[in-house]
């Protein structure tokens, strides 16, 4: 496998860009959270008051899957551990029983959105593979000992029915994702087969100094909300352990990882750190920067980059040879 399609060594693969919907939609974006003086990730500058007003709502609800979904793949419902997991599937079977387990993003506080289901039906059309969406628990109701508990148990399941499983995640998730891997690693545990990491969040604290630079780029995504947010994840925990801001982790032993960055996007430089501290243990990883892209650009299903990450994801767990 090569930076290209998969996994590999090397510098990281830049393409020519941006779109031109990736460009309208960056700007729809940014629009957006003028008008709006709110968008999600510009809130939490003050963490109390962001805590207490994320205490005060409903509790959060992942986005019902869609008719359209459902008239055309298999999709089955489970509960482990009291919580809702989903698997969608080609209706012939997951070519060679291979699965992915996917973690949504929302910075460890907001469900699964719609558009996360619009990305799931287009990696189960090219992959062939199973996606299991687990509805993990969020902050500030859980925090992350509840979280990896429960993805514990859903790895225990996974692992019970046999057949190769990647881990794929976005933003939060993507951190997730590799904390997951990084415990099963450290438990004994087998891990994943690879990872798959969209715009992963690897280190709560977000300190890198480029950050502060490429929150003028970002519209979506500001260093004070995910500080605010990583602290109700953490909870009384240190929000530099390993699991949690797996940038800082000790990167060893981990499965070959394709991690696909928007470089509009506050998290763009922890990615690149992440990339380079993986091939210094001896890991394998292809990183692929998309100019001019937003956070978890391929959400946005209707750019040619969404298209190129999806095909880019395929061909990374093609089965080999």
């Amino acid at each position: 496998m090569d930076g290209a399609g998969g996994p590999g060594e090397g510098a990281a693969l830049a393409l020519p860009g941006p779109s031109l919907l990736m460009r309208l939609t960056r700007r729809l974006l940014r629009l957006r959270g003028r008008l709006r003086g709110r968008l999600r990730g510009r809130r939490g500058a003050d963490p109390e008051a962001y805590r207490r007003m994320l205490l005060s709502r409903p509790p959060p609800r992942d986005a019902a899957v869609p008719a359209r979904l459902r008239a055309r793949f298999a999709v089955t419902e489970a509960t482990v551990a009291g919580r809702a997991v989903v698997t969608v599937a080609p209706r012939e079977g997951a070519a060679g029983g291979r699965r992915l387990l996917y973690l949504h993003g929302g910075g460890y506080v907001w469900p699964l959105i719609r558009p996360h289901w619009w990305l799931v039906a287009r990696l189960v059309r090219a992959t062939g593979a199973a996606v299991v969406v687990p509805s993990y628990p969020l902050a500030p109701g859980h925090d992350h000992r509840d979280g990896f508990a429960f993805l514990a148990e859903v790895w225990d399941g996974l692992l019970a029915e046999g057949g190769e499983t990647w881990i794929a995640g976005d933003s939060a998730g993507g951190g997730l994702a590799v904390g997951l891997a990084l415990d099963l690693r450290d438990r004994g545990r087998p891990g994943p087969a690879g990872l798959v990491l969209l715009a992963p969040w690897l280190d709560l604290l977000v300190a890198d100094p480029e950050a502060r630079a490429l929150e003028r780029l970002d519209p979506m995504l500001s260093v004070a909300g995910l500080r605010a947010t990583g602290a109700l994840w953490a909870r009384g925990g240190d929000p530099a352990e390993p699991r949690l801001s797996p940038l800082r982790a000790d990167l060893a032993g981990l499965p070959p990882v394709l991690l696909l960055q928007g470089t509009h996007d506050v998290l763009a430089a922890d990615a690149r750190r992440f990339a380079a501290r993986l091939r210094a243990a001896g890991g394998r990883v292809g990183l692929v920067e998309y100019p001019g892209a937003i956070h978890v650009f391929p959400l946005a299903v209707w750019t040619r980059e969404s298209r190129d990450a999806v095909g880019r994801i395929a061909r990374a767990l093609a089965p080999r040879a």
